[in-house]
């Protein structure tokens, strides 16, 4: 598996908690995951005029995940990763691996990317 796709797995692993909100029958299941993500020296420091060069990684750049089921209405992930952005390319092979290995159509998954300016982005 590629080095960019770290919370598929996170994702495939997850395993739920109940959670009771109410006295209904209708139980909402959440669990949360994170992983640290490891940068290394081939990755190209976004958001210059050209692309530049780190050594080292004196950060952490982090991805996290929260799966929320509800027997009614299904399951649904809200994901977090600590890059710039996400291609639409990537995205669209992370939906189809997240949809393989979970079961969660790709309407149900949001993911957002969030910089934080400290350790090397991309």
């Amino acid at each position: 598996m590629p080095r960019a796709l770290p919370f598929l797995v996170l994702l495939s692993v997850v395993t739920y908690a109940d959670v009771p909100v109410a006295r209904a029958a209708d139980t909402l299941r959440v669990a949360a995951a994170a992983v640290n993500l490891e940068a290394d020296d081939s990755m190209v420091i976004a958001g210059g005029i050209g692309p530049g060069k780190a050594v080292g990684q004196e950060g952490q750049l982090r991805v996290t995940a929260v799966v929320i089921e509800k027997p009614s209405a299904g399951k649904f992930v809200i994901g977090d990763v600590d890059v710039l952005f996400l291609t639409r390319d990537f995205m669209d092979r992370a939906f189809a691996e997240v949809q393989r290995t979970t079961g969660i159509p790709p309407e149900h998954v949001l993911i957002n990317a969030t910089p934080d300016h400290w350790p090397r982005a991309g």
